[in-house]
C-alpha cells in the first residue's frame, strides 16, 4: 500500500477491492540489516588486488558493497598501504669487457638485500659487491630487496675475451732436486685447456706416466721409481675453453 518501513513487525491496512468492500492485507515483516565488516588492513609491494578483484597502486582506504548471505549489503572495506618497489641498479668497475682469468668487481645499490644469480664465478652471491671472475661470457641478474620486502631487478652482461696462449711443453727436464722447480717436472703450459690426456712412454713404447689433470707434471718417476736418463716420447691431446681441439706429440730428454 506503499508505506516505507525500516523495522521488523506485522503491518496491515485496509483497502477497498472492486466492488466496494474493505480487503484487510497484513504483512509480517523481518528486517535484515546490512553486514559491515570490520575494516581490512592490508599492505602490498607496487600492487594489490582488493577482496572484490579491483586492482590498486595508490594506498588508500577503498570500499565496495557486496551481497550477504541473506541477500543484503556487505560493506567491505580495506586500509590499504602500497610499497614501491625499490629501484635496484648494477654496474662494474671497469670494462665489462675482460680477458680469460681476470676479475672485476660488481657494485649493486637500492636495496637493503641483493641475491645474484647464477653464482658461478663470483667470490659471494648475496652481497652487494661481489667479485666476479666467470671462466666465459655470462650476464649476472641481482635481486635486490627492501625493508618492506619488495624487490626488483637489475642485470649486467660480462664478456670474456679469450686469448688463448701457445701449447707448449718443454723438450728437457733434470730431476736432481738441483732446482729450480721449473726444470724438475715436465708440466703441459696453457692458459686455456678445458680437458687433457698426457702421455708419456719410454723408448719401447711402455707407458710411464699419463694424466688428464692440468695440474699435474711427470717428475721422473713410475711405480715410485726413478725412470733412467734418456729420450721418451709424449702423446698430448687437448680441447681448449675456445673449443679447439689439438693434437701433438714430441721428444722429451731426462737428465739425471
Amino acid at each position: 500500500w506503499g508505506t516505507v518501513y525500516t523495522q521488523s513487525g506485522t503491518y496491515s491496512d485496509t483497502l477497498t477491492t472492486a466492488n466496494g468492500c474493505d480487503s484487510i492485507v497484513s504483512v509480517n515483516l523481518t528486517i535484515n540489516s546490512s553486514v559491515i565488516t570490520p575494516p581490512i588492513t592490508a599492505d602490498a609491494c607496487d600492487t594489490y588486488t582488493s577482496p572484490w578483484g579491483s586492482v590498486y597502486t595508490q594506498s588508500g582506504i577503498y570500499t565496495d558493497t557486496l551481497n550477504a548471505a541473506n541477500g543484503c549489503d556487505s560493506i567491505v572495506s580495506v586500509n590499504l598501504t602500497i610499497y614501491p618497489d625499490p629501484t635496484v641498479q648494477v654496474n662494474a668497475s671497469g670494462s665489462t669487457i675482460i680477458g680469460l682469468g681476470d676479475s672485476l668487481q660488481l657494485n649493486a645499490s637500492g636495496a637493503a638485500n641483493y641475491q645474484w644469480s647464477p653464482s658461478t664465478g663470483l667470490s659471494c652471491s648475496n652481497c652487494p659487491s661481489p667479485v666476479a671472475t666467470p671462466s666465459g661470457s655470462i650476464t649476472y641478474i641481482v635481486t635486490g630487496t627492501d625493508g618492506n620486502g619488495c624487490s626488483s631487478t637489475a642485470s649486467i652482461s660480462i664478456t670474456v675475451d679469450i686469448r688463448c696462449n701457445e701449447l707448449f711443453v718443454p723438450s728437457i727436464f733434470s730431476p736432481n732436486n738441483a732446482g729450480p722447480q721449473r726444470n724438475e717436472e715436465v708440466c703441459v703450459f696453457s692458459n686455456c685447456i678445458a680437458g687433457m690426456d698426457f702421455a708419456i712412454y719410454d723408448r719401447w713404447g711402455q707407458l710411464v706416466f699419463q694424466t688428464k689433470d692440468p695440474q699435474q707434471c711427470w717428475n721422473g718417476m713410475k711405480d715410485g721409481k726413478e725412470v733412467p736418463a734418456g729420450v721418451y716420447v709424449y702423446r698430448l691431446f687437448v680441447r681448449q675453453i675456445d673449443g679447439k681441439e689439438i693434437s701433438k706429440s714430441g721428444n722429451i730428454t731426462l737428465i739425471r
